[in-house]
């Protein structure tokens, strides 16, 4: 379908997209949402450079907005993986 999700981990259990937007929208999202019809128990996350964590509710499920600095934080402090 030429849409990707940048990493996979866990057997599908967790999909990132990394993404160099200030502010993630809708449109930015179309990969992960193809991932979650096809894998709905993943945790999906975007990594950007928004200034605020955030949840986007699609109908596939939920897409976690984090910044960059937060993200290495959690993922340094094992809370992602």
């Amino acid at each position: 379908s030429g849409l990707e999700v940048d990493f996979i981990f866990v057997n599908a259990y967790i999909a990132i997209e990394v993404n160099i937007a200030d502010a993630v929208q809708h449109r930015d999202l179309v990969g992960l949402s193809h991932f979650l019809e096809e894998f709905p128990q993943t945790k999906a996350i975007v990594v950007s450079q928004d200034l605020h964590p955030r949840e986007i509710r699609l109908p596939q499920g939920v897409i976690s907005v984090i910044p960059w600095r937060l993200f290495l934080q959690k993922l340094w402090n094992h809370e992602i993986v």
